[in-house]
């Protein structure tokens, strides 16, 4: 065959293959030119919206997202725009991988969708301090039914999830904190009735002071309730008046002591000299503190120590505020738990004795300081034995008189 008959064989490979790649090179154009579309319509919504909007190509690729998306995926904006979501450079977490996505569901999902199936959709956990949880919903992108991307979108469903976590815990402290105590009352009132119609008169008093104290016991969890609904509402009215904080410390103490003695445990006072008076609502207050020094000796190891303390803080406000201390010795407390144990019905996971309580202690405190115009939080690293101290600041009103 002569040279002409191959170069015109190669001239019709070349003009074919200038074809297809100016069809293959329209068709990008076109797919490009509906994402910019579709990124120029969703750009003004992302900007508004608080849900999570990633938006990415056929192949992946990120085309645009929004900031409340990468606050979740803590990645700048500027980064993820153009990079693939499936892997990232130095060994680093995808954004999929950020999301708890399996790249194996993630391709069946995609190819599932392409092929014209609904939308798939599930709720997920991405964990941080606290845990927050996002409903994910992942949806094709079609132009003119053709496929041009996906839209990945997060939903914060934080707040609905703890109402369901409160409702179960309610629901856990309704049938085991109540029902004991009403159980052990009506059963002594049975035991005794019974006794009652033998004649055994004199056996029947220990019958009538268990009943009573479950009934005190009962009513006082009620209480709780009721005043924690009061000062969420602030439908509670403070009673405030000026007092001593080393009388409100000595009275909580000489209502824990005897239970602190059965364990060995010491309870001190520590107080620096000359302090003011605090003007608070004395009966919300001590029982504030009551409810800590209740938490202490349940949790600090037998033969250990309690601080009680109080000292002035000239330095974190504008104005003096007194700060009132609870220091164990304890377990301590994992600081991703510092914000969550002041949450109505949450219990503190730390190791401690028999008696359990009802989640309410902690809100009850946060809820009479805030109402009093100060802050409480929790100093621990969560180390054995090193203990926690909760940490109470008030606004002082008064003159200086020594305690």
């Amino acid at each position: 065959m002569s040279i002409n008959f191959w170069l015109i064989i190669a001239l019709c490979i070349t003009i074919v293959l200038i074809i297809a790649l100016t069809f293959r090179n329209q068709a990008i154009s076109r797919k490009n030119q509906a994402l910019a579309r579709q990124v120029t319509e969703l750009n003004p919504v992302m900007a508004l919206n608080e849900d999570g909007i990633l938006l990415l190509d056929t192949d992946f690729k990120v085309v645009t997202t929004n900031k409340a998306f990468a606050e979740v995926v803590n990645l700048c904006l500027g980064e993820m725009v153009g990079k693939t979501a499936v892997s990232w450079p130095e060994n680093t977490p995808s954004i999929l991988s950020r999301l708890n996505f399996d790249l194996n569901f993630f391709q069946n999902a995609c190819d599932s969708m392409a092929s014209g199936a609904n939308r798939q959709k599930e709720t997920i956990t991405i964990y941080g301090p606290p845990d927050d949880y996002f409903e994910r919903t992942l949806c094709p992108v079609f132009d003119h039914e053709k496929l041009t991307g996906w839209l990945l979108m997060l939903h914060d469903v934080t707040e609905a999830h703890a109402l369901a976590q409160m409702r179960e815990d309610m629901t856990h402290m309704l049938v085991h904190d109540l029902r004991s105590p009403l159980a052990v009352m009506l059963g002594s009132i049975e035991t005794a009735q019974v006794w009652l119609e033998n004649n055994r008169l004199d056996e029947t008093d220990r019958l009538f002071e268990i009943a009573r104290s479950s009934g005190q016991r009962l009513l006082g969890l009620l209480n709780d309730l009721l005043d924690m609904y009061k000062l969420e509402s602030g439908e509670l009215d403070l009673v405030p008046e000026p007092i001593p904080i080393s009388m409100l410390l000595t009275e909580a103490k000489t209502q824990l002591e005897p239970l602190a003695e059965d364990a060995g445990i010491d309870i001190e006072i520590d107080l620096e000299p000359d302090l003011p008076l605090l003007t608070v609502d004395v009966g919300y207050l001590k029982r504030a503190v009551i409810n800590l020094l209740d938490n202490a000796v349940k949790y600090a190891p037998d033969n250990g120590r309690i601080r009680l303390w109080s000292r002035m803080d000239f330095v974190s406000n504008e104005k003096p505020t007194m700060l009132i201390g609870i220091s164990d010795n304890g377990p301590g407390i994992r600081p991703d738990l510092h914000r969550q144990i002041f949450k109505k019905f949450r219990h503190d996971r730390r190791q401690r004795r028999q008696r359990r309580g009802t989640g309410l202690g902690l809100p009850y405190c946060k809820l009479v300081v805030e109402a009093h115009n100060g802050r409480i939080w929790v100093e621990s690293d969560g180390t054995y034995k090193t203990g926690s101290t909760f940490i109470m600041q008030l606004p002082v009103v008064g003159e200086q008189i020594p305690v």
